[in-house]
C-alpha cells in the first residue's frame, strides 16, 4: 500500500512518430496483377516524389537474381496517383 512519503511515478511518453512516415509517399502501393499474369502494376514515386503508375514483367523478376527494372508509365506532374482500377487489360 502506498505511503505519503512514496513519490508517484510517471512513465516516460513514447518517442513521436515522423510525419514523413505516417503521411509520406509510400515505397510501392496497391499492386496488381495482369490478367494474364505477367505484369505487375503498381503505384509508386517517381524522382520528383509524384505517384506514378510503374509496370514490371513477372517473369523477369523470377528469372534471375536481378529482376529487370520496372517502366513507369505515366508521368503526372502534380498530385500523382492514387489507384490503377481499370488501367490493365487483357492487352496490356
Amino acid at each position: 500500500m502506498p505511503t505519503a512519503t512514496d513519490t508517484p511515478t510517471t512513465a516516460a511518453l513514447p518517442p513521436l512518430i515522423p510525419r514523413e512516415i505516417l503521411f509520406g509517399n509510400p515505397e510501392r502501393a496497391r499492386p496488381q496483377l495482369s490478367p494474364d499474369g505477367k505484369f505487375l502494376a503498381y503505384i509508386a514515386p517517381d524522382d520528383k516524389n509524384v505517384l506514378q503508375v510503374w509496370l514490371q514483367a513477372v517473369d523477369s523478376a523470377a528469372s534471375s537474381s536481378e529482376p529487370a527494372p520496372a517502366k513507369q508509365i505515366t508521368a503526372d506532374k502534380n498530385v500523382g496517383f492514387a489507384s490503377i482500377s481499370g488501367h490493365m487489360t487483357a492487352t496490356t
